[in-house]
């Protein structure tokens, strides 16, 4: 493990740092469509698969071989499904599009609807000290005119508190996560820093970041005098990256970017000390991070079909084992 002293980076490559320990191969078919997914995930024996793009989401065995089809009449009427969650033998949606997390029974039976103000951009289950159940959802407020970074609900879902509104950001702007001990990490590129807050809402302490992959972050603010056409030019005129995630893992922060123009990867990793000195610098990768826990790994490759008639569609699933 790497102590939070500040050491001169070092380049290493993807396949030092991480190694291959599953692969799942999930291909297309007429009953399985793949397009707009960006969150799988791996419960026990089977993997759930939010589409936004059909409203469905799809369940598979370890095989890839498709076993159900959740919302497939519409009997949930699902709207931008984006992210699942278990817990205690319920499974909650993301019904991004419906401003609200629906629960279900393990029958994929709606339980009860969680009503959340605005767009949740992602969500987070906690289990709170006595045992019950808290879930932490960010996301910008109805008119699109602020974020708010997390609101926090209690097991009978009343909203307890709202806390952590940054100034000048938006969805595609700022990307959050939770640390082992529950405490939010808040990343917004515009400041280039991360802001650290327990899940009360109360603000522990700032990380400026130091990174050469952060200068070439696209900065909205000088979108913002320009006129569209000004807009389509800047753009077209450079690269830039977005970023795409952000993980915890011991004693490293993970980030990863991703490229508008990939040269030789489409993703870019950077991994930093918890005091925001980049460690490992631009390791490339062509797969996006699903998750970080305990030593694993978890990430996505979405080769979509090209057309109607295409059906070379299919997804990878791989899990790595962490090796630094």
């Amino acid at each position: 493990m790497i102590s939070c002293q500040k050491k001169a980076p070092q380049k290493i490559a993807f396949e030092k740092a991480f190694q291959i320990k599953d692969e799942i191969v999930i291909k297309e078919t007429e009953e399985l469509k793949l397009s707009g997914v960006q969150d799988p995930l791996k419960v026990k024996d089977k993997i759930y698969i939010p589409s936004y793009s059909t409203n469905r989401i799809y369940v598979c065995d370890l095989k890839g071989n498709l076993t159900d089809v959740i919302n497939k009449n519409d009997e949930l009427a699902l709207r931008l499904p984006s992210q699942i969650g278990f817990y205690r033998e319920k499974i909650y949606v993301n019904d991004q599009g419906n401003h609200q997390i629906q629960v279900l029974d393990l029958n994929y039976k709606k339980e009860s609807i969680i009503k959340i103000l605005g767009q949740t951009d992602k969500f987070f289950l906690i289990r709170d000290k006595a045992d019950k159940l808290n879930i932490l959802a960010h996301g910008t407020q109805r008119d699109d005119k602020e974020v708010v970074l997390f609101k926090k609900f209690n097991d009978t879902y009343q909203q307890l508190l709202a806390f952590a509104s940054p100034p000048r950001a938006n969805i595609a702007t700022w990307r959050s996560c939770l640390d082992s001990a529950e405490n939010v990490y808040h990343i917004n590129i515009i400041y280039k820093n991360i802001d650290v807050y327990n899940i009360n809402g109360e603000y522990l302490r700032k990380i400026e970041l130091n990174s050469p992959t952060l200068e070439t972050l696209l900065d909205s603010k000088k979108l913002d005098d320009l006129t569209p056409t000004e807009i389509i030019a800047y753009l077209e005129d450079k690269s830039y990256a977005f970023i795409r995630n952000i993980n915890i893992y011991k004693d490293y922060i993970f980030i990863q970017y991703e490229n508008s123009v990939p040269k030789t990867s489409k993703y870019v990793l950077d991994i930093f000390n918890t005091n925001g000195d980049v460690i490992f610098p631009g390791i490339e990768m062509d797969d996006l991070i699903l998750g970080v826990e305990k030593n694993k790994m978890t990430t996505l490759n979405n080769e979509v079909q090209k057309s109607a008639s295409d059906k070379s569609g299919k997804i990878t699933l791989k899990e790595y084992q962490i090796a630094l």
